[in-house]
Formats: structure tokens, sequence, C-alpha cells
């Protein structure tokens, strides 16, 4: 899977040279990565950064993920399924979840 959103990821770069030109490799790549992942397995990967207490979700979803900072004309998708697997995680986890 890592390597069809890559693979995607790098094609979309190449069709929209130009287009996107300050879109990056790695937010094309996470657009691609969360778009074709499932959501059960992405729940599983959040809740084990979160028992972890890892803060790379928040600073995915913020600094590379969000529709605000993200040129793909996907990251919105993409983000939007990340924001509704952090409420799954939510509802499973509450307690970790709520700071």
């Amino acid at each position: 899977m890592n390597l069809k959103a890559s693979t995607e990821a790098e094609s979309f770069i190449q069709l929209n040279e130009g287009v996107y030109y300050n879109l990056s490799r790695e937010q094309a790549y996470l657009v691609h990565k969360f778009l074709l992942i499932s959501e059960e397995l992405m729940v599983k990967g959040l809740i084990g950064l979160i028992q972890k207490g890892d803060n790379l979700v928040n600073r995915l979803l913020l600094k590379h993920l969000h529709p605000d900072k993200n040129p793909h004309p996907q990251a919105k998708d993409a983000f939007q399924r990340v924001q509704h697997a952090m409420e799954t995680v939510k509802a499973r986890i509450p307690v970790q979840c709520s700071a």
C-alpha cells in the first residue's frame, strides 16, 4: 500500500507539474496514502500512536494534510477520512484522547 501511494503521488506530481508547484512529495504521498488505506487499518494505527503518546497525529493533520496547508485537490477528502477515523478512535479509547 505504501508503494502504491508513493507511485500514485509521484504520478500526480508529474502530471500536474507547474499546476501545484507548492505541493511537496510528502504532502502528495500522505493524501494518496490516506485515501487508499482502509478505515480499520487507519484506526488501528491511530490507536497505537495515541497509546504511545505520540503527537504525530496532530502534526500530520495540521502541517501536512490540512486542506489549508496542502494544495492537493484531494487533501480535504483525505483529511476528512483521518478525522472520521479519529472520532472512531475517541469512541474506543475516550480517556487517552481527551487531551
